[in-house]
């Protein structure tokens, strides 16, 4: 069973039928006002019924509805009366496809449900319902018939109404992109428009550390900032140097302060990182702005670029990463990207703002403490929206972001998380700045 935007679709207590051309039934339409597919691509939906006083799903009826892009919403469907009379209600529950257990259900991070019963019915009853943002991660408990619904935060008895407003995907308010107002504070920053981030994700590679893995996924609203176009170079870490505000690196293999400006900036520490953004007015990212960009703003890839890479040779076909001295068996790779460090990186490392090398050349210093996403005092708890969140934890590990030259393409996936000391070098780890952005316009996405 598919859904085409407004055609019916019909579920009977037995079995799944066409609709009828003259009979009681209800045309149910649900909308929601979560951006789609980023927190939603299909929903679930049941009819129940009444059995010795408990809610029991009728025989073959449970349909999944794709709902992919704004386009296809509202969804609508038929839903046909018992041959007795007897009350039916409606259980819906929005959420991704990648979180769908080993089952085929789906679980209810992040998901929203929908439990209501279905009005009366005379002639072709048209109601209606959403899949609210008020009732993210909360369960819906159809035992005592109650659930969030969109006339109220909490729980409570529902009937689907004949009256209610459908939502339009993308209209909630953390969820609307907002762009920057004016110029870059600075030559070769681009805006990086504020919107709704799933921080984390459940398709990521094992780590050897399990404070590393991406879960539980966290939702954040970033406002609008500027991002350099391009890791630092090692010739602003020089003029940094030369103006005594940063102290000169320690010389090494690899690194590239005094050697070709053009090069990134690397073995130096987060703090001195820091104090070359601060001397422009500028930052280094938090771990969440770093992801959100790597992730493609707000398309939740696995990748800065549009590519679909299972394999260490695909990543390092796009990404510099793994090709320090020709070692990760890829000829290809080093013949495509070179050896190691190269101006400008990998022309195929950009996303869609034209940000660049996100996914390898150099990792990247970011400001944030390190701390799992699972620690509640950084990152919060179940669906609440956190705002520009920072990790303060003050252990002596910071986070750093990204895959690099000297490394495989474990750690080029956009959620990939990993962690250094506050005052190591490496010629592996580099960085890029961010600014403030004063807010301007906001669309839905």
């Amino acid at each position: 069973m598919r859904n085409l935007g407004w055609t019916m679709i019909a579920f009977a207590t037995i079995g799944c039928t066409e609709p009828p051309l003259v009979r009681d039934q209800w045309h149910v339409t649900l909308g929601t006002d979560l951006p789609v597919p980023q927190l939603g691509d299909g929903v679930l939906v049941e009819v129940l019924e009444s059995a010795d006083g408990e809610l029991v799903a009728c025989p073959d009826c449970r349909r999944q509805l794709a709902g992919p892009s704004p386009e296809r919403w509202p969804l609508s469907f038929a839903v046909a009366p018992r041959e007795d009379g007897g009350d039916l209600w409606l259980r819906a529950r929005l959420f991704r496809g990648r979180t769908v257990d080993e089952f085929g259900v789906p679980r209810p991070e992040l998901s929203v449900d929908l439990l209501a019963a279905l009005p009366p019915a005379l002639g072709v009853t048209e109601v209606f319902g959403n899949l609210a943002s008020t009732c993210l991660g909360q369960v819906a408990d159809v035992v005592g018939r109650t659930g969030c619904h969109d006339a109220q935060a909490g729980f409570g008895a529902a009937v689907l109404s004949e009256t209610t407003v459908v939502a339009e995907p993308g209209s909630w308010e953390p969820a609307r992109r907002v762009n920057c107002a004016g110029s870059p504070p600075h030559p070769g920053m681009r805006c990086v428009p504020g919107g709704l981030l799933i921080l984390g994700s459940e398709r990521y590679l094992p780590a050897s550390d399990p404070d590393r893995r991406p879960l539980p996924e966290r939702l954040v609203q970033l406002s609008p900032f500027w991002m350099d176009e391009d890791e630092v170079t090692a010739g602003e870490l020089a003029e940094a140097v030369a103006a005594g505000e940063v102290a000169a690196p320690t010389p090494g293999m690899h690194c590239t302060y005094g050697g070709d400006p053009s090069l990134p900036a690397n073995c130096i520490s987060q703090a001195a990182a820091e104090a070359v953004c601060a001397r422009r007015g500028a930052s280094l990212p938090t771990e969440a702005q770093w992801e959100y960009v790597a992730s493609d703003v707000g398309r939740e890839a696995d990748f800065p670029f549009a590519a679909v890479l299972d394999t260490p040779r695909a990543i390092c076909q796009h990404a510099i990463v793994g090709v320090a001295f020709g070692v990760e068996g890829n000829r290809s790779c080093v013949e495509r990207l070179g050896t190691g460090l190269r101006a400008g990186g990998s022309p195929f490392d950009v996303n869609q703002l034209g940000i660049k090398n996100l996914a390898g050349h150099v990792s990247e210093w970011v400001k944030d403490d390190f701390a799992p996403y699972a620690n509640v005092a950084c990152w919060g708890e179940g669906p609440s929206v956190l705002v520009d969140p920072e990790c303060v934890t003050q252990d002596g590990r910071v986070s750093v972001r990204g895959g690099h030259w000297m490394g495989s393409g474990v750690r080029s996936r956009a959620s990939s998380r990993g962690f250094a000391g506050a005052l190591e070098t490496s010629p592996s780890i580099g960085f890029r700045c961010v600014a403030f952005a004063s807010p301007a316009s906001s669309e839905t996405p």
